[in-house]
């Protein structure tokens, strides 16, 4: 998986993504219809980020289980 510029593409709306910051920093969130960022709290709740987004890239899919 590649990273993908935000002036090229935005996920859809409340995809769970990876997001890079213009800082440095990362974090798993969804980008909503109102063009804003959300992370989910270690309280699973959700938190509007107020940091500058400039990538993001799809979560990898789970792994399978194993048949016993």
């Amino acid at each position: 998986m590649n990273w993908i510029g935000v002036e090229d593409r935005l996920p859809e709306n409340f995809e769970t993504v990876l997001a890079l910051c213009k800082d440095g920093g990362m974090f798993v969130g969804k980008h909503t219809s109102r063009g804003r960022w959300q992370i989910w709290t270690a309280m699973k709740s959700t938190k509007i980020v107020n940091r500058t987004v400039t990538h993001w890239m799809p979560l990898p899919a789970p792994p399978a289980e194993k048949e016993s």
